[in-house]
């Protein structure tokens, strides 16, 4: 119900954020049999004891297949409780094996829990500490970088730096 009034608002591409595969797969087919946009998907994911997972409990690789069979141009994770340090690179790859080679990806993680330190809100992972994870995410696949919750423009143009004349 949202495709056509989209479609003629004049969008560019449709970007899907969503905790369940299968309802942006749904969504995919559909903006799909409607036009020829791109379209983004991507999922939010949680490290769990079982590995990294949607909130529904499927794991990367499988998500990104999914996601990736349904039709998307770009399949990526975002915000979530991925944690830039580690648990990003570590999505990264894992889409990269359930999508194959040639599939775009994306990822932009969020800057970790705000805390509230002498009456301001601070986050946990400086621009610093975020720009330095992004060279690895370029590595392993990420053709689309950025990021989630908690992210200033400072983080935004650190991660832009840092991204400049990267190679996958």
């Amino acid at each position: 119900e949202q495709i056509i009034p989209s479609l003629e608002a004049g969008i560019d591409l449709f970007v899907l954020n969503e905790n369940d595969t299968e309802q942006i797969a749904i969504a995919i087919k559909a903006i799909k049999d409607h036009c020829d946009l791109p379209v983004i998907a991507r999922n939010f994911f949680y490290p769990t004891k079982k590995g990294i997972r949607t909130l529904m409990g499927v794991d990367v690789r499988t998500a990104s297949a999914r996601l990736h069979e349904a039709g998307a141009d770009v399949v990526g994770a975002v915000c979530g409780g991925i944690s830039p340090i580690g648990d990003a690179l570590t999505t990264v790859k894992e889409m990269r094996e359930g999508c194959g080679k040639s599939q775009p990806l994306s990822i932009k993680p969020d800057a970790g829990l705000a805390q509230l330190i002498n009456g301001k809100i601070v986050q946990p992972i400086t621009p610093e500490q975020m720009a330095k994870e992004v060279p690895g995410w370029i590595a392993a696949g990420a053709s689309v970088v950025g990021g989630c919750c908690g992210t200033s423009l400072k983080h935004v143009k650190a991660i832009a730096d840092a991204a400049k004349g990267k190679k996958q």
